[in-house]
């Protein structure tokens, strides 16, 4: 899972999760819902070197695993934007549904 606390694609807005947006002392911790589902392997990482210098390890682990990897935002709020309004797409994905 990427973590960059932020909805990019609808304009940067913060998650529910992101450490910012929480009461105090009540964090969202992804790695222990994980957990909690039946991931044999759980990791997480916030550093690019300690990710690679790892990642045959964790991908070599016995499955199910789940990888949590803590990213950056986009800067500069160059980033991707929904291709239509929210309320079209789920349209045409419902209608997809119906045809499938």
């Amino acid at each position: 899972m990427f973590d960059n606390s932020v909805y990019e694609v609808t304009g940067g807005q913060s998650t529910a999760a992101a450490p910012h947006a929480r009461p105090p002392g009540s964090p969202i911790d992804f790695c222990q819902i994980a957990r909690g589902a039946g991931f044999n392997s759980v990791r997480e990482f916030d550093r690019l070197d300690d990710w690679r210098a790892q990642v045959d390890e964790v991908l070599g682990a016995r499955g199910p695993r789940f990888v949590l990897l803590k990213v950056d935002p986009v800067p500069g709020g160059a980033v991707p934007r929904s291709p239509a309004p929210p309320v079209d797409r789920a349209r045409r994905f419902a209608a997809a549904l119906q045809e499938n």
